[in-house]
């Protein structure tokens, strides 16, 4: 936001989501965006639409003016669950804009359970990924009247945040901008929802298991590498337990998820999980694939730029990984992989980055 508008306050309705979330957070979504491009049209129009699906959103047209505006905004950031980031042709011209865009990516790497997610409205990814054309221009003014550093620290924000998974008005719903919202909120929503994850109730030494594998293994929030993680032990031990535990502890650090139950059973079902996968990640329940090579390649093609959780839960066989196509190349950076097996000989490949005995 800048400072062209007015001060930075709050809208909410009635929260939808699960008294965890609304405990932890002040505000369901955070929306950043350049009050002269989009404030009485198309953000104006967002955030009814998000007001009216339940969900406690952030606009800034309320706060009394005067006050300190970026503390309070900073706080505001930190305070939402999801970040979305509106960028429009002109968003890079607004130093304010691109200060906020960055205290949110902070957010992103020091929050955990922190989502940002970014809407090109009549730009494309490429323009704020690389800053071509509009964006290109508002930084060569910077480049002359701004700190070196600061502009550098835009450069690479712009970059990392058109690298996450979003949303684009002129490859979706045709450019017709009330569907458009209507995917949002949907999307949104499903975001916000509590999974059905369901963790054992009070399994014995739960609490601390899920402690131990975060702090050693799951590096949530450290490493952006991708990093695939293999979880082993005899059956019966509480191998998926412990998985479907972090997955409920962890969703919300990472933008999609995919849990992939009983896979050692479903060898001849390997088309319908590969598009399971697809569709829970991609949110597009009409996803199909017509074979087991051609789900591989759409995996490989499909995911590459998106920060995900995936477990691919009681495998026997390392060719399943390859068919599911669970390769670091395969998932954007900061995504986790968790593979179960009862057999350690299937997690001694060269993929596997750390393996837990359960």
């Amino acid at each position: 936001m800048d400072t062209t508008s007015s001060a930075h306050g709050a809208g909410s309705a009635a929260s939808s989501s699960s008294s965890q979330s609304s405990n932890r957070w002040k505000y369901e979504v955070f929306l950043s965006f350049r009050g002269d491009d989009t404030r009485t049209t198309f953000t104006d129009h967002l955030f009814i639409a998000l007001r009216n699906a339940g969900i406690k959103t952030f606009i800034d047209n309320q706060l009394t003016r005067g006050e300190n505006i970026q503390s309070e905004l900073d706080q505001e950031i930190e305070g939402s669950r999801i970040a979305v980031i509106i960028f429009s042709k002109r968003y890079a011209e607004s130093r304010w804009c691109l200060r906020e865009l960055s205290k949110i990516m902070r957010c992103l790497k020091d929050q955990e359970g922190k989502i940002v997610c970014p809407i090109f409205y009549d730009v494309d990814p490429s323009q704020v990924r690389k800053q071509k054309d509009s964006f290109g221009e508002a930084f060569q003014k910077h480049e002359k009247d701004e700190d070196p550093n600061e502009v550098k620290q835009w450069r690479e924000d712009l970059k990392a945040s058109a690298d996450l998974g979003g949303w684009n008005l002129k490859t979706t719903a045709d450019g017709r901008e009330g569907v458009f919202i209507k995917k949002i909120v949907g999307d949104v929503k499903g975001l916000l929802k509590t999974t059905d994850f369901k963790e054992a109730k009070h399994s014995v030494g739960m609490t601390f298991r899920v402690q131990k594998f975060s702090t050693n293994y799951l590096d949530v929030g450290g490493s952006p590498n991708v990093q695939i993680i293999g979880i082993w032990g005899m059956g019966g031990i509480g191998k998926s337990t412990l998985a479907k535990a972090v997955c409920s502890n962890y969703q919300h650090s990472f933008s999609r998820q995919c849990y992939l139950e009983d896979v050692r059973s479903k060898k001849k079902e390997m088309v319908s999980l590969q598009e399971q996968l697809l569709r829970d990640i991609l949110k597009q329940p009409d996803i199909k694939v017509s074979s087991v090579a051609e789900g591989t390649e759409e995996i490989k093609k499909r995911l590459g730029s998106m920060k995900v959780l995936v477990v691919v839960d009681d495998i026997d066989d390392a060719d399943q990984l390859d068919e599911l196509a669970i390769e670091h190349e395969s998932f954007g950076p900061g995504s986790r992989i968790i593979i179960t097996t009862r057999d350690e000989q299937v997690l001694n490949i060269q993929k596997v980055d750390k393996k837990y005995m359960a």
